[in-house]
């Protein structure tokens, strides 16, 4: 702008080691000497000092030094830079968004209790394209990928000496052509947490599963995951620079280290030949399973595509190779193979008979149910419940992290993504609690203090019309009972509650491996034989009852005890004693009776189901709707439109005359 304002620096070196006493020459001469002697032998020190002089606002000129103009040429304020820098780390993504963030910050903490600066003023109110220039200044740090290998680590190590419980094994990339031992890149992960609960639900079943394009760089990050008693969680997490079995064998094999009491009897995993192998090295007695719906999506990828030559029957096939694959026993199992390799189909298709030989035929015993007899408490046939970690992860957590660096990701891992899978898995087991909310009275008390799910789906086995003229005893001290069929007198079901795990032959315990509608007959009916008399191995497996540790101090405090005052003494008291104190939530009339027509209505609908009649289906129909149209005339409606909620009438304080109308 042509400005003749000028900053003045002056830049001063004092050597008071040579400080001469007098002002004469020959001393001058004699002191200048001796400091170009230091100077050259690099032994002198002197005290450093800038004398600045600043121009004064009189001395600018051609351009505004206030108001709206020179309001909009300052530079963003060094602190807010540095906030913005912070909070795009934290998972600020979106400008809006970090506008907002900002206000408050400028608000709040660095005017606190002042009247904050006006709004044009740029220095502490960035332009939409300041904030957008500092966040991508944030984003492209760590883009150098040996860069952000060592920001890794660097975080890593700071999470170490802030958890020293905290599992962590980091190894950069060194397959540089200078070394001669080349490793590649590998990090895992797991907390204390997941330590706990790979040790309570791991030794069952883990499921282990790789998702892919979380980073800007093609690593692979691996899941270790399980089911718990009221969800899945994943319990351990590794990136590894090659999928292969090798290297996904290494990380298997740290995490059996931290984890020197994990030996699980099954592993679920997709038909990925790399992790098989890796995990058939590490765990010689564990038997692997294929996940069913990566198997289903393998034979319909495989039957669709029209080179394979069983397009227009894919449908058939389809079918033949799931009664393979879902037969309960050896015997349905023998008479499916021999379907589908006698079929015609079978016999005029080569490539289908080499696929399913070479490729399936050999892992049957990986896919097929009927191997899986005897393995499981519970049911897992499918990793569903990790593919929704998965994609929870990227379109939720790295939602806004477009081309992430790796520190991005792991940073997400650590600071929200896991802590918010932990913290799912203790609200769902104190909501499952009588202390959380009192139980129906129709909940019997062997059920109360169990996971929800587990109760809902014992409920509704329990309410069956299954009677004790249903069940017969065949041996009652060894618990194997007779079972009619609620729909068929002549067929009956063997139920055997004295196993180690209890058995039925019906199609539903088969399905869930937990208790059917005729086992929760002989608990309600058959005298001595109820839940109590269940193996404890099975009746107190960790997926059927709750997390006490959940209901701990530490847990919900924050501490190993809490304590509190009563009466002027201290005393521990946990979480759970805590509640019990507090009166139970109390329904408005209304809302209870609402909740018991709803309950009328459901059992209406399931009786409605049991009549073989037209006639009396045909009379309850004209009675139904005759009802329904009753209800509906005891519904509130405005201008003849149904209302959610009734307004409420207002008083009229002053009585208006109407106004005149125009003629």
């Amino acid at each position: 702008m042509g400005c003749p304002a000028e900053i003045n620096v002056l830049h001063i070196i004092r050597y008071p080691d040579f400080m001469i006493q007098s002002d004469t020459q020959k001393r001058r001469r004699n002191a200048s000497k001796k400091v170009k002697e230091a100077f050259q032998s690099d032994t002198i020190q002197g005290n450093h000092a800038y004398v600045i002089r600043f121009p004064h606002l009189s001395e600018h000129k051609f351009h505004a030094t206030s108001g709206e103009l020179a309001n909009l040429q300052e530079k963003v304020d060094r602190r807010v830079q540095e906030k913005v820098i912070s909070l795009h780390r934290n998972g600020v993504r979106k400008i809006n968004e970090m506008m907002s963030h900002i206000n408050a910050f400028v608000t709040q903490e660095l005017f606190p209790g002042d009247d904050p600066p006006v709004a044009l003023r740029r220095r502490f109110y960035p332009t939409r394209k300041d904030l957008a220039n500092l966040m991508f200044k944030a984003k492209q740090e760590g883009r150098n990928s040996s860069l952000d290998q060592e920001n890794v680590l660097n975080q890593l190590k700071e999470w170490k000496e802030q958890i020293p419980q905290l599992n962590i094994f980091c190894r950069p990339n060194t397959t540089s052509e200078e070394m001669t031992n080349k490793q590649s890149f590998i990090l895992c992960y797991q907390a204390e947490w997941q330590q706990k609960l790979l040790q309570m639900y791991g030794n069952q079943i883990t499921l282990l599963d790789a998702t892919y394009r979380t980073t800007r760089y093609a690593l692979p990050l691996f899941f270790l995951c399980v089911r718990t008693n009221v969800c899945y969680a994943i319990v351990g997490a590794f990136v590894i620079q090659q999928e292969t079995s090798a290297c996904i064998q290494e990380a298997l094999e740290i995490f059996k280290k931290w984890n020197l009491n994990w030996n699980p009897k099954c592993f679920l995993v997709d038909f990925c030949l790399e992790e098989i192998n890796a995990i058939s090295q590490l765990f010689k007695d564990t038997q692997i399973l294929l996940c069913d719906f990566h198997r289903e999506k393998a034979w319909m990828e495989w039957v669709t595509k029209k080179q394979h030559g069983v397009h227009s029957c894919r449908s058939v096939i389809l079918n033949m190779l799931r009664s393979v694959a879902l037969a309960t026993n050896i015997e349905e199992h023998n008479v499916a193979l021999n379907i589908l390799t006698n079929c015609q189909i079978w016999k005029n298709c080569d490539a289908l008979r080499q696929w399913f030989s070479n490729k399936w035929m050999p892992e049957i015993k990986k896919w097929a149910h009927v191997f899986r007899s005897g393995l499981l408490h519970i049911a897992i046939n499918t990793n569903n419940g990790l593919e929704r970690q998965n994609e929870t992860l990227k379109y939720t957590y790295l939602d806004g992290y477009k081309n992430c660096t790796l520190s991005d990701m792991i940073t997400v891992l650590h600071s929200s993504f896991f802590p918010n899978t932990y913290k799912k898995y203790v609200q769902l087991n104190l909501r499952s609690s009588e202390s959380f909310r009192k139980y129906h009275e129709d909940v019997p008390n062997f059920l109360k203090n169990r996971p929800r799910e587990f109760i809902h789906h014992v409920m509704r086995r329990l309410s069956s019309n299954l009677d004790g003229t249903h069940v017969s005893c065949i041996d009652h001290t060894s618990g194997i009972f007779k079972v009619n069929s609620e729909y068929d007198k002549e067929k009956y079901y063997t139920v055997n509650l004295g196993a180690e795990c209890p058995e039925c032959t019906c199609e539903d315990w088969i399905k869930f491996l937990l208790p059917c509608k005729h086992m929760c007959c002989i608990f309600q009916f058959v005298e001595g034989w109820g839940w109590e008399k269940i193996n404890p191995s099975y009746s107190n497996n960790a997926l059927f009852i709750l997390d006490t540790d959940c209901f701990s101090d530490h847990t919900v405090r924050g501490g190993d005890e809490a304590e509190y005052p009563s009466e002027g003494i201290m005393h521990t008291m946990s979480p759970l004693e805590d509640l019990q104190h507090f009166e139970p939530r109390r329904r408005t009339k209304r809302t209870t009776l609402i909740i018991n027509c709803v309950q009328t209505l459901k059992n209406i609908t399931d009786t409605v189901y049991l009549l073989k009649e037209e006639t009396y289906l045909e009379n309850w129909d004209i009675k139904f709707n005759t009802l329904l149209e009753e209800i509906k005339l005891d519904i509130p409606k405005d201008q003849g439109l149904p209302l959610i909620e009734t307004p409420k009438k207002r008083k009229n304080i002053e009585k208006f005359e109407p106004l005149p109308k125009r003629k």
